[in-house]
């Protein structure tokens, strides 16, 4: 028998090869950037910290190690005895520190104390301050009032007056005249005068003969209604005119010079003659104008309002042929008047003559017209009289001659033998000006 074939064998299939999926790339996580630690705020000192609650802008001025303030600061913390202080003399030895950094201290004519560099000195021993208990009270940078025989004289004060001085709220006395070279253009730029409005204790202000600059006088002096002395004539404040009301809340002022200053032809606020306390009042060449009424308004109310006036000079003005209010007979504590200059017209009223307290009486360089009156032989105690260069004519009344005799007078009038207006008066001085 034939033996049964052998099978073949059939090959197992081989398998495709299932392929390995590559892994996606790790992303290696990022590298963190450190945080940096935050800058530490400068530390300030303890004496800064009391410092920064009155400085003006709030400690920005330190930021500035020549700001004038900052170099107060610096001062003040190496004083020697600083650690003794109280708030309060901190604060007013950087006020007064501010002061002699900002106006040339080194080159003061007197500084005793002002230069220790220790601060053992105390500051009520400064030059030119005066205390009460510890608070200083006055501070006086005029060293010699002006006279007619000599010029005043400051204590050589250059720069900008720092309105840190207002820091001192309770000063009462602020004398910083005659310092020809203090102004109030801090770098070329104009800073004002409004801190002297924070000065509302302030009793006397005398900032005369120096070179502020305002339009107008300042309004900030019309807050300081504690004032019994105010002096600002020979600044800058011109242009804008006097208002009525910036003087009337100034009740108290006894003294006031508003001289050599230019407030734009405006005409005298008539509020001026009713300050009731006001017995000095000097307005020589402010650029006044006349009243529209045709008198001199602001000595009719003078002459209503205040009894005590002793003193008024107006001289240098354009008051229109203004005439002189009969109102003036009132002012029966007059003592001087100088309304010389002044294009002044009409008469002269006869009621001056109810002047009898009358010392010294200007007149001259006016238009004043018609005869000197009989009345003004009662006064009796009239030193001076000038009233040359007017249009006045006739001769002097004996009454008024017999004043000279009296009294030994100086009377001074136009020549006898002037052109226009010739004036006879026998009891004149050998002085004589011919009309002009």
């Amino acid at each position: 028998p034939t033996p049964p074939p052998t099978p073949v064998p059939t090959p197992v299939p081989t398998p495709a090869p299932t392929p390995v999926p590559t892994p996606a790339p790790v992303t290696p996580a990022p590298t963190p950037v450190p945080t940096p630690a935050p800058t530490p705020a400068p530390t300030i000192s303890a004496v800064q910290e009391v410092i920064n609650t009155v400085a003006l802008q709030g400690g920005a001025e330190f930021e500035d190690p020549n700001s004038y303030q900052s170099r107060a600061l610096a001062w003040l913390e190496a004083n020697e005895n600083v650690d003794t202080y109280g708030n309060f003399q901190l604060i007013q030895r950087y006020a007064l520190r501010c002061i002699y950094e900002a106006t040339g201290g080194d080159g003061w004519l007197l500084k005793s104390g002002w230069t220790d560099e220790n601060g053992a000195v105390d500051e009520c021993d400064w030059a030119r301050l005066e205390c009460f208990g510890n608070q200083v009270y006055r501070m006086d940078f005029e060293l010699r009032t002006a006279s007619l025989y000599e010029p005043g004289l400051g204590n050589n004060l250059v720069g900008t007056f720092p309105p840190e001085v207002s820091i001192m709220t309770w000063l009462l006395r602020l004398q910083i005249g005659y310092n020809s070279g203090l102004d109030n253009q801090q770098g070329g730029g104009f800073t004002g005068l409004d801190f002297l409005g924070d000065l509302t204790a302030l009793t006397f202000l005398s900032i005369k003969q120096n070179e502020f600059v305002s339009d107008g006088i300042p309004s900030s002096i019309g807050q300081l209604t504690n004032l019994l002395f105010l002096d600002v004539a020979q600044n800058n404040f011109d242009g804008q005119p006097l208002e009525e009301d910036f003087f009337t809340p100034l009740q108290s002022l006894v003294y006031m010079d508003l001289s050599y200053n230019d407030f734009g032809g405006s005409t005298i606020p008539t509020s001026i003659g009713g300050l009731p306390a006001l017995k000095f009042l000097y307005m020589l060449d402010i650029n006044a104008g006349g009243d529209s009424s045709g008198e001199v308004e602001f000595l009719k109310t003078a002459a209503i309002s205040n009894s005590i006036l002793e003193e008024i000079w107006f001289e240098q003005n354009e008051l229109g042929g203004n005439r002189i209010p009969t109102e003036i007979g009132q002012m029966d504590q007059l003592l001087s008047l100088s309304g010389s200059d002044n294009n002044l017209g009409g008469p002269i009223p006869t009621e001056i003559g109810n002047l009898q307290l009358m010392q010294f009486l200007y007149l001259e360089e006016n238009q004043l017209s018609g005869q000197i009156p009989t009345e003004m032989g009662n006064m009796f105690l009239l030193e001076v009289f000038h009233f040359f260069n007017n249009a006045l004519t006739g001769s002097m009344p004996n009454e008024v001659c017999n004043v000279v005799t009296i009294s030994g007078s100086v009377f001074i009038g136009n020549c006898p033998d002037a052109p226009d207006f010739p004036f006879i008066c026998a009891c004149c001085s050998d002085i004589c000006f011919p009309f002009e």
